[in-house]
């Protein structure tokens, strides 16, 4: 089998085409060369904890989440510790 070939079907499986004719990255692929821009979103779940909030680290362009976190109220409950 021709290398050109192969390599042409590898990139043809990395690649998937959308609805319009353009070329739509996989998730993998397009986080991999993502300059990440990261935001922390507040996660809504459907049991909330009393005791605080969860956040999410996620990036704005592809969607990678980094990581989470658990930031707790402060006595009274007014703001964060």
């Amino acid at each position: 089998m021709p290398m050109g070939n192969h390599l042409g079907k590898v990139i043809y499986a990395i690649l998937k085409f959308g609805e319009e004719g353009e070329i739509l990255m996989k998730k993998w692929l397009r986080e991999l060369f993502c300059k990440h821009e990261w935001e922390h979103k507040l996660r809504i779940e459907k049991f909330a904890v009393l005791s605080g909030d969860r956040f999410d680290v996620v990036c704005k362009k592809c969607g990678k989440v980094k990581g989470s976190y658990f930031r707790e109220y402060n006595e009274n409950g007014t703001g964060y510790i």
